[in-house]
């Protein structure tokens, strides 16, 4: 369902130890829709529901709740390092496109009819 690069999980680890959160899992979810695609939320949680489903990774637990999960499958989370900037993405091939032309219309953007 969701994947995550060697480098992410790295960097969720570190994370989770600078942080002082052993046994925290990754949540990540989609809180809505923008012009640019979904916006992406992620943090560490040690709050797991029992409708939430969990994804194991090298001794990582992902969580995802029901209402994100069809919109993530096939996902991977990843993590990149350039002049510019550095942190976590989503690779998500149920949403193509984006990057400001992706709204198709009727949306608070203004793009579109």
């Amino acid at each position: 369902m969701l994947t995550i690069t060697p480098l992410a999980l790295e960097k969720v680890k570190d994370l989770i130890t600078e942080q002082d959160e052993e046994g925290a899992s990754l949540r990540i979810m989609i809180a809505g829709m923008g012009c640019g695609g979904p916006q992406y939320v992620m943090s560490l949680d040690k709050d797991i529901a029992e409708e939430d489903i969990t994804v194991q990774n090298d001794g990582l637990t992902m969580v995802v709740d029901p209402e994100s999960a069809p919109m993530l499958e096939g996902s991977e989370i990843d993590y990149i390092e350039t002049l510019e900037r550095s942190g976590f993405t989503v690779n998500n091939p149920n949403f193509q496109g984006g990057g400001g032309g992706g709204c198709g219309g009727n949306c608070s953007c203004g793009k579109g009819n």
